[in-house]
């Protein structure tokens, strides 16, 4: 019997397009069949009603769509040996990891192999599978050639049949963020971002860094501060260094980027697959971070797309009511982005060194995730602006034993 088998109603689910290609992977000629005959056609070949005859000569060979993708623990297929009279298998299917994306026939690819691996619409349907999803399973060459998804055994981690009851993020209300994350491991700096513009779960922010500062130790600090949380972490990075991404993606759960890629369409690939990740990890029950490092080698990657995607990637990013929460914190060098994407974002934190500069940072409705005499000090903050006050608080924070900082920065007034 053949080891990958669809019943009536999951062939009926298909489109007329992948039952063809499907009943030549199984050896048939489908000819001019329509539908309602393609399914016949293919339970009976699966039944073993008739053998397929299909000729060759003149053919080329069934293959993927040309759809590659990048490493995420390659694997080298070895396929089992078919028993030509019997028409079944020895041994074990061959295990696949991979992250699941759909194609524009309707069915999907897992990448992760050393070719890439269908996903049948069957599968699709049956599992509510998205991009970005993270299989592990087993795969299997079809008769006509091309590798077909046999069997899956987790998705996002979860077993399968979870997929299907996941929340929709996308359709969650957005409410602002309420529990906030802390970056007094910081130092001076994170515990006046703790006070004057506090980060929470579900923040879409912009951290501006002074020219000369290094972003991936910014990264590093985020990261933590969120993984503390109990917050999932995800690195989007593009046209990186090499030693970069690693690094990302040693402190990251996960990590996408590119390096010394000069096709933008790649590089919009890998964004929305990182923002996809995000996503999924949300509706798997836990919440999501996804760090941009940084908005100047986006710009760079992406051109003239770079910013209507950034607002895509702001756009999802939320605290919801019935589901977990998605942030974003973006990181840039540069006063023209910060103030450029300042109406999208609803933090926005500008570091002067191992300072805050108050005068350029504030998070709306962060009072929400402030003690009642945060909220005091706060509002009496409300008349000292400019270099001045934000080396007063420095200077104040330093100063104070641990615990005190509130205090200290109290008696300014």
């Amino acid at each position: 019997m053949y080891e990958v088998k669809y019943t009536e109603e999951q062939l009926n689910k298909c489109g007329i397009s992948f039952l063809r290609n499907y009943a030549r992977e199984l050896g048939g000629a489908p000819k001019l069949m329509n539908k309602s005959e393609l399914i016949g056609y293919i339970l009976d070949i699966q039944n073993k009603t008739i053998v397929p005859q299909r000729k060759n000569s003149g053919r080329k060979p069934l293959s993927s769509s040309g759809v590659s993708y990048g490493a995420f623990g390659m694997v080298d297929l070895k396929f089992r040996d078919r028993d030509a009279e019997t028409e079944t298998f020895k041994g074990t299917p061959n295990a696949i990891r991979g992250f699941f994306e759909r194609t524009s026939d309707g069915m999907g690819i897992v990448g992760g192999a050393a070719v890439p691996v269908y996903v049948s619409r069957a599968f699709i349907d049956r599992y509510f599978l998205k991009d970005g999803d993270f299989i592990v399973g087993k795969c299997e060459r079809a008769i006509g050639g091309a590798v077909v998804l046999f069997s899956i055994d987790e998705i996002n981690g979860s077993a399968p049949e979870d997929a299907a009851a996941r929340a929709n993020f996308d359709k969650a209300r957005a409410i602002y963020p309420s529990v906030r994350v802390s970056f007094s491991a910081m130092g001076a700096i994170g515990k006046a971002i703790d006070l004057f513009c506090p980060v929470g779960k579900g923040q879409r922010a912009v951290f501006k860094l002074r020219a000369g500062d290094d972003e991936i130790s910014l990264a590093e600090n985020v990261v933590t501060a969120f993984k503390k949380e109990g917050v999932k972490t995800v690195a989007c990075y593009l046209n990186s260094r090499p030693e970069d991404g690693d690094f990302l993606e040693s402190v990251c759960d996960e990590a996408i980027g590119t390096v010394f890629v000069d096709d933008s369409e790649v590089h919009k690939k890998t964004v929305f697959k990182a923002l996809d990740r995000a996503k999924n990890i949300v509706e798997n029950g836990e919440d999501a971070l996804l760090i941009l490092v940084t908005l100047e080698s986006m710009q760079s990657a992406l051109g003239e797309d770079f910013e209507r995607t950034v607002k895509i990637l702001f756009s999802a990013a939320k605290n919801t009511e019935n589901c977990k929460s998605l942030s974003i914190i973006a990181l840039t060098f540069s006063t023209e982005l910060f103030n450029r994407f300042e109406p999208f974002a609803n933090c926005m934190a500008a570091l002067d060194g191992n300072a805050l500069d108050l005068s350029s940072s504030y998070t709306r409705r962060g009072e929400i995730m402030l003690s009642e005499r945060e909220r005091a000090v706060r509002e009496k903050f409300k008349e000292y602006s400019g270099a001045d006050a934000t080396q007063k608080v420095k200077a104040a924070i330093e100063s104070a034993k641990r615990g005190e900082e509130l205090s200290a920065i109290e008696k300014l007034f």
